[in-house]
C-alpha cells in the first residue's frame, strides 16, 4: 500500500512539472491524509531559479515517502538499506553510476544507509534534465564528472520498497 501512496505522489510531481500554470508556491510542506498537494511545475522552476530550493525538503510524507530538491557538484556514493530513489532531473547533467560497491564505506544518517569515497565497479550513465531514474533500496549509486555549469539539479523522491 505504501508503495502505490509513493508512486502516486511521484506521479503528481510528474504531472506537475509539465504543467506552466499559475498555482500555489513550491513551499516546504507536509503532506496529510486529507489534502492533496500540488507543486506546480513553474513554482518549482521559479523557486529553482531563485536558489529558493537550491537544495530542500519540498513535500514530507513521515516514513511513507520524501521529496527533495538537490543539486550535486561534487561526486557522491551511497546506498541506502530500505528506501527508493526516484530522480526527475531538472537541470544540469552528470554521469550517474549505479550497482558495483562502495569505496571506503562508512555508516550514514538512517539505519542500513552507508556513503562511500566512491563507488567500485557499477553501470554508468549520462543523465539531464528531464531524465527519470528508479534506483531500489541495497544499490549503490552516485553522481561523478559534472558537465554543463558543473552541476546538477533534481527532485529526489524517496519511499520504501521491497519486492
Amino acid at each position: 500500500m505504501r508503495l502505490v501512496q509513493a508512486t502516486l505522489c511521484a506521479g503528481v510531481l510528474l504531472v506537475a512539472g509539465a504543467d506552466p500554470g499559475a498555482g500555489q508556491a513550491a513551499i516546504p510542506r507536509e503532506a496529510t491524509d486529507d489534502q492533496a498537494v500540488v507543486l506546480k511545475g513553474s513554482d518549482l522552476q521559479s523557486a529553482l531559479r531563485s536558489g529558493e530550493l537550491a537544495s530542500g525538503r519540498i513535500l514530507e510524507g513521515g516514513d511513507v515517502f520524501s521529496v527533495t530538491m538537490l543539486h550535486r557538484t561534487a561526486p557522491t556514493a551511497t546506498i541506502h538499506g530500505t528506501l527508493s530513489d526516484l530522480y526527475v532531473v531538472q537541470e544540469g547533467s552528470a554521469t550517474l553510476v549505479t550497482g558495483g560497491s562502495l569505496v571506503d564505506p562508512r555508516p550514514a544518517n538512517r539505519p542500513g544507509d552507508q556513503r562511500g569515497s566512491a563507488i567500485r565497479g557499477g553501470t554508468e550513465r549520462v543523465i539531464g534534465p528531464g531524465d527519470v531514474v528508479f534506483i531500489p533500496p541495497g544499490m549503490a549509486h552516485g553522481f561523478r564528472d559534472f558537465a554543463d555549469a558543473g552541476s546538477i539539479t533534481y527532485l529526489n523522491i524517496h519511499f520504501p520498497w521491497s519486492r
